[in-house]
């Protein structure tokens, strides 16, 4: 299209598309690039089996910061309230619980100390302690 003393006119060239000239002109678009064992990096958790997360809702919360102001940092003691949880995903949700709220980890760890209830704490992991 074209404008032509004020009027609108229609280019009969436009009308037509050179398919062959587009597609040359895409394909000096293109680089060739040369993959090889170096070209992509590989580390130990590319193989990784990834676990899903399973969202924390409040009554994990409440158990997640009763154990934390119960043991501690002891991950793993911590988990054992948690069947369908590893120690990893203990830790990462304290690492996610401290960058949200700092202070309240902080209140729990540094507060006065609760006692351990071990009855309850072999209620809800399921160990029998001698």
């Amino acid at each position: 299209m074209r404008i032509v003393d004020g009027q609108i006119v229609l280019a009969e060239s436009s009308l037509q598309l050179d398919r062959h000239k587009r597609a040359e002109a895409e394909s000096e678009v293109m680089l060739e690039v040369e993959e090889n064992e170096f070209s992509h990096m590989t580390t130990s958790g590319s193989y990784m089996k990834r676990e899903r997360t399973q969202a924390w809702d409040d009554v994990d919360n409440a158990t997640f910061y009763q154990g934390l102001a119960q043991f501690g940092t002891d991950f793993e003691t911590i988990a054992k309230l948690f069947p369908s949880r590893s120690r990893r995903q203990i830790k990462l949700k304290f690492n996610n619980e401290e960058r949200k709220n700092p202070l309240k980890i902080n209140q729990i760890l540094m507060g006065k100390p609760q006692s351990i209830d071990l009855v309850g704490f072999e209620e809800m992991s399921g160990l029998k302690l001698e």
